[in-house]
């Protein structure tokens, strides 16, 4: 199944979650060496990711859901609610869409890996690629959409990103 046009890259687009691939040699693009959500991309060397990435999907929603809770309560609800109205399809391809900027070394490349239509919360995600990120790339990917529904315009998403990878990398390696 593909996306229909209609939705890629319109005003109900709210945008989409990225991916990068990287290979463990640029001249080989068949040696996937490693697959990561850009929301935590930068983080990947960090001394605490492979214990964070080990996480199950509910633990890193459950865990930014209650810190959120914390310092905005109200967010933390709205955020809430956004993800129970979310429907994830799954399909064969997802078209890039370009609403942020990766820098990224010449052996990954982004790609794109959900796109959302915020008219009525479908999110189209690359079964593929979705299949090969950890259970908590996953829980962060549905964070990530979730915070898209809830923003009024659509655009570059960086912001959102470093948000996000702070906010679940970054506490969660302080509990583990």
């Amino acid at each position: 199944m593909h996306l229909p046009l209609s939705i890629a890259g319109t005003e109900s687009s709210g945008g989409g979650g990225d991916g990068v691939i990287c290979y463990a040699d640029h001249t080989q693009p068949e040696a996937l060496d490693q697959l990561y959500l850009a929301d935590i991309y930068p983080h990947r060397f960090e001394p605490s990711f492979a214990i964070w990435n080990q996480q199950p999907e509910e633990y890193v929603i459950g865990h930014f859901l209650t810190r959120l809770d914390r310092v905005n309560p109200r967010y933390s609800k709205l955020l809430e609610a956004a993800l129970a109205r979310l429907k994830f399809v799954f399909i064969d391809t997802v078209p890039e869409f370009e609403d942020d900027f990766l820098r990224l070394p010449k052996n990954c490349k982004k790609f794109q890996l959900a796109l959302q239509n915020k008219s009525d919360g479908t999110v189209f995600v690359n079964r593929e690629f979705f299949q090969l990120l950890s259970p908590a790339q996953k829980g962060l990917l549905k964070l990530h959409e979730g915070m898209i529904s809830l923003m009024k315009e659509s655009g570059d998403t960086s912001s959102l990103r470093s948000f996000i990878s702070y906010n679940t990398l970054g506490f969660l390696a302080r509990e583990i």
